[in-house]
């Protein structure tokens, strides 16, 4: 049999790995071809060589990749140098590119496996049930394929604006060795946006610019999330898959949010924190709360934000066994504090921010609505009441499209899968709708495919997974099941 991974960033590595290591797999001839446009193979894009002004904003206990072993990243970084980490703590992210390439060595030198540098542009399934690929440069591939694992991770950036193209716009900002201009001393740049990307770039320009005016943040009304506290207690959490499969419903196999809830706040107890408080008190974007929880390091925050870092890997496999009321009512009214608190900003990073602040090399102007173009070239910033400035550089970190069909405006790939019905939008509009827990596509048509789509692509989902061992784990999950449902047809020797 002839498999095919497109993408071999952590989750196509991971789908790799988990197959190789099958016990299942030993006795089955098979071959795996592995595309990756650029050759990043076991990083990706997001670790590759780059500038060291981009660090991973997760702290390195948290970075094991092996399930078995927490620690394993972390003995990695003992052992490869004490010189990678930042003065905020954290892990240089293309460091943690060569862990990702020594963690995953052994699959690409299996000799079952073939390297292959192309961009594919098309997918089609055929009369037989296998699938073709086509790449940019060679058109149709000669091999046919009995499974497809799209690991193409993120979405294009969203181009919120419509200023993709525009001269002095940086729509993708990585690699920033490549996508970075010379800047001048006299050039007002601004950022977009204010999330993790957002921050790489802070980072770049603070690294390899002088500016006479402070770089601005740009942002409609999120500012930051929040301030990460240093936790001084070991956090656990009973929301485990034991957890989840005791308390499914034994007919439905639902699990009711109540008794999510309920679960969590006996946690909280457990450590003094009630979470009604912690919303009231951190759940918003204003500065002066990042500020006050930066100076204080409130523990009751401190506690959520570990809380929710312990039980990440669970989160997507419990929203998926709530009913779709329960499933809205979380998203409605919990799950954006999560994201706020749990996706936070580093301690030693909001430091930074905060000194950048005081020394005017740094400034956040909220209320932005609307960019456009003005007839000397320069950027116009706009809010309710009009202009609110003007910038000459603007570095796009808006976030990833999550409508897949904008999403398609700027990749082959998925305008392929769209033009031939082999995606259907996910009911919130956001990014394709997959089976679970298989990751499978879901045709408009309804016909089974043999092409399973992962990475953040589908966190409507697969819910919360910009992180790396979520990702991880769901490649191997979705490699799982493809080996579980090709046993149990027989398909495998074929």
């Amino acid at each position: 049999m002839r498999i095919a991974i497109v993408g071999a960033g952590i989750s196509g590595s991971s789908v790799l790995q988990t197959i190789l290591n099958a016990p299942e797999m030993e006795s089955v001839d098979f071959k795996v071809d592995v595309y990756d446009n650029k050759g990043n193979f076991a990083t990706g894009v997001p670790y590759i060589q780059d500038d060291l002004a981009l660090l991973m904003n997760s702290a390195s206990k948290d970075l094991s990749l092996n399930p078995d072993n927490p620690r394993e990243f972390d003995e990695w970084v003992a052992e490869y140098s004490k010189d990678v980490k930042s003065n905020e703590n954290l892990v240089y992210r293309q460091v943690y590119g060569k862990y990702l390439k020594a963690h995953f060595a052994p699959s690409y030198e299996h000799q079952a496996v073939s390297k292959i540098i192309a961009e594919v542009t098309d997918v089609r399934v055929n009369a037989d049930g296998s699938a073709s690929l086509a790449t940019f440069d060679d058109g149709w591939q000669p091999h046919e394929y009995d499974f497809v694992f799209l690991a193409i991770g993120q979405t294009p950036y969203r181009n919120s604006y419509n200023l993709m193209g525009q001269e002095n716009y940086i729509h993708n900002p990585y690699p920033t060795r490549e996508k970075m201009p010379e800047f001048y001393s006299s050039d007002r740049v601004g950022i977009v946006g204010s999330g993790a990307s957002g921050l790489d770039v802070m980072r770049y320009l603070m690294e390899h610019a002088e500016f006479d005016a402070p770089v601005t943040f740009y942002v409609r009304d999120t500012i930051f999330t929040a301030t990460g506290v240093p936790c001084e207690t070991d956090v656990e959490t009973s929301l485990t898959f034991e957890w989840l499969e005791a308390n499914r419903h034994p007919d439905t196999g639902k699990v009711a949010l109540d008794t999510v809830l309920e679960t969590v706040r006996a946690d909280f107890s457990e450590y003094g924190v009630d979470w009604y408080d912690v919303v009231a008190q951190w759940g918003r974007s204003r500065l002066s709360d990042n500020v006050r929880a930066y100076h204080s390091k409130p523990q009751d925050l401190a506690v959520v934000q570990r809380y929710f870092v312990r039980a990440i890997l669970i989160l997507p496999h419990i929203f998926q066994a709530l009913n779709l009321t329960d499933q809205q009512r979380l998203l409605a009214d919990y799950y954006p504090y999560l994201t706020h608190m749990r996706a936070s900003v580093p301690h030693l990073t909001m430091g930074r921010i905060l000194n950048l602040l005081q020394e005017n090399k740094l400034r956040i102007v909220d209320g932005l609505s609307d960019i456009k173009v003005n007839a000397s070239g320069e950027f116009d910033l706009y809010g309710e009441d009009g202009i609110l400035e003007s910038a000459d550089i603007l570095i796009n970190a808006t976030g990833f499209e999550e409508d897949i069909i904008e999403a398609a405006k700027q990749s082959h790939l998925l305008k392929s899968l769209i033009k031939r019905d082999m995606i259907l939008p996910h009911d919130s509009g956001r990014g394709p709708l997959v089976a679970w827990p298989s990751a499978k596509l879901i045709s408009r048509s309804g016909v089974p495919q043999p092409i399973v789509m992962l990475g953040n692509i589908i966190s409507s989902t697969q819910l919360g997974n910009n992180n790396a061992r979520l990702i991880a784990q769901q490649g191997e999950i979705s490699a799982n099941c493809f080996i579980e449902e090709y046993f149990s047809k027989g398909d495998l020797n074929a």
